[in-house]
């Protein structure tokens, strides 16, 4: 538990530097083309840390069904 708990921290913490990154990036004069790209790397980048979520309550779920 502790270790998925660590990692989810790192994971909140890379999506929020990422997402401030992609960010600053589309307020740049880009191509359609690379706007697009970076709209994907966007959502990429939630969808990750969902799963990290995700991760976190499904070990916790466990946690508290092992105790019981």
């Amino acid at each position: 538990m502790e270790k998925i708990k660590l990692k989810e921290n790192m994971i909140d913490e890379l999506h929020h530097l990422i997402d401030n990154y992609l960010t600053k990036i589309s307020a740049l004069d880009l191509t359609k083309k690379e706007a697009e790209k970076v709209t994907l790397f966007l959502h990429v980048v939630s969808d990750i840390e969902r799963v990290g979520d995700h991760s976190d309550n499904f070990a916790e779920f466990t946690e508290i069904k092992v105790k019981k």
